[in-house]
């Protein structure tokens, strides 16, 4: 499993055109329910946003420096790696805001959460993103 897609509002039916004139973020979906990233895509690519995803964290991690990051949608259970792992892959190089996504009912917790929360903290204050998503 691993299939990679990249979502645009020319290949997504019934999605919005985006004005040529403005700069696209790149948004990364990796999530392993290809319904929810079609679906993620279709949205996102409509507002603007250039949408990539990743249907495993081994293929997530071998194309993301290829296509750098202003957002991760990232799902906690992926079928090779968890999603606290691909954050701390990230976190030694780069401080991306990440979404985190999850189907489960109950609360996950890594082995040492006080050092996952410092890894993860974002290096950016909220704002700078807020005005441009």
């Amino acid at each position: 499993m691993g299939y990679d897609n990249v979502a645009t509002a020319n290949t997504l039916p019934n999605a919005p055109a985006f004005p040529q004139h403005m700069t696209r973020r790149t948004v990364w979906v990796v999530d392993d329910d290809p319904r929810l990233c079609q679906l993620l895509g279709h949205y996102l690519s409509g507002e603007g946003y250039q949408v990539y995803t990743a249907m495993c964290a081994a293929s997530f991690l071998e194309r993301v420096n290829d296509a750098p990051a202003d957002l991760i949608i990232l799902d906690l259970m992926l079928p090779d790696q968890d999603g606290f792992g691909v954050t701390q892959q990230l976190r030694t190089h780069s401080g991306v805001p990440i979404l985190m996504l999850s189907g489960r009912a109950e609360v996950v917790v890594p082995d040492n959460p006080a050092a996952l929360v410092r890894s993860v903290q974002m290096r950016h204050p909220c704002s700078s993103m807020a005005g441009s998503l």
